[in-house]
């Protein structure tokens, strides 16, 4: 066995309608590692940014151009909320300077529910259900409703990552009907990356 300290649950969990605009999936790991022992959790880069809430506290993790890892130990959770570009000024006006970055916030109106629902329900299912509907509702009162152009920058992003014929700037700049210059605009402010290098 070359890892016997117990791997880490993870669980992805789509979003709610209602805030489907704003986070592409909720992901919960929890884990108890044998005292003594640690798991090295490897994290690879992705041009996104989350929003996760721990025992202790909130943290808003910027996009990361590069893999890195995490030590875990003894016993814990998270529930992470992988951002949509729209979400993102509601935390940042410069998500550029996140940019491989984790930054503490003080937020007790999402931290108190949500670790309330990972410590309080007696099953998995009900803690991961109840801790997303809170993070929900958090984010709902956070963001009622999107404008044009955070809704641009969600189908600029979602046309990068899925779309194989789009290999150049200009391919999504045409494709979405914007100029070049429009979309690095859109990608600078909601992403905090340019989309190529």
């Amino acid at each position: 066995m070359l890892y016997p300290a117990r791997l880490p649950e993870f669980r992805r969990i789509p979003p709610p309608d209602r805030i489907a605009w704003l986070v592409r999936w909720f992901w919960i790991p929890e884990w108890q590692i044998a005292s003594g022992r640690s798991s090295r959790q490897h994290l690879i880069a992705f041009p996104a940014s989350n929003l996760v809430v721990e025992p202790n506290g909130v943290g808003f993790a910027g996009p990361t151009t590069r893999s890195s890892y995490r030590d875990i130990s003894g016993t814990g959770w998270a529930v992470g909320a992988l951002l949509r570009p729209a979400a993102v000024p509601f935390f940042t006006d410069d998500p550029a300077a996140l940019r491989d970055t984790y930054r503490q916030l003080e937020l007790p109106t999402l931290r108190v529910p949500v670790s309330r629902a990972m410590t309080s329900a007696p099953d998995r299912e009900q803690r991961h259900r109840l801790a997303v509907e809170a993070f929900t509702d958090w984010l709902t009162e956070l963001a009622p409703a999107p404008t044009s152009e955070a809704l641009l920058a969600n189908t600029m992003a979602e046309l990068i990552d899925t779309d194989p014929a789009v290999l150049k700037v200009e391919d999504a700049a045409a494709q979405l009907h914007v100029s070049v210059r429009t979309l690095q605009r859109l990608a600078n402010r909601y992403v905090g990356l340019r989309p190529w290098r």
